[in-house]
C-alpha cells in the first residue's frame, strides 16, 4: 500500500475504530450487569497511527485493511475465576469472535 494509500486508510478507520471501542466496552458493560457479574474493570484502546504504522512496516503489510487484526482490543477484568468463563460465553454469544488472532480465554 502506498504512503497517501496508508494515510487515506488511517483517516477513515481511526474514528470509526474509536467509536467501535466506546460502544463496545458499553455494550459489554451492560451484558455483565444484566448476567450479574461484576468486573473490576472493562478497557479498550485503538492503536496510536504511529503505532499501525509501525506495525505495518515492521509485518511488511501489503494490505493492513485485511491484515491487521488487533487496531481496537476490549480487556474485561474480573474479581473471580470463577467468572471468566462466565465473560467468555457472553462475548462469544454477543459477538462475532475472531479466535485464531484473540488473545485470552475463548
Amino acid at each position: 500500500m502506498k504512503e497517501i494509500d496508508i494515510q487515506n486508510w488511517l483517516d477513515v478507520i481511526l474514528p470509526k475504530h474509536k467509536k467501535l471501542k466506546k460502544i463496545t466496552k458499553e455494550n459489554i458493560k451492560n451484558l455483565l450487569k444484566k448476567n450479574n457479574i461484576d468486573a473490576l474493570l472493562v478497557s479498550g484502546r485503538t492503536k496510536t497511527e504511529e503505532k499501525i504504522r509501525n506495525k505495518i512496516n515492521k509485518k511488511r503489510y501489503s494490505d493492513p485493511d485485511k491484515e491487521m487484526t488487533d487496531i481496537t482490543g476490549i480487556r474485561v477484568i474480573v474479581y473471580f475465576e470463577s467468572d471468566v468463563e462466565k465473560v467468555s460465553n457472553l462475548i462469544e454469544t454477543s459477538f462475532v469472535v475472531d479466535s485464531e488472532n484473540s488473545l485470552g480465554k475463548f
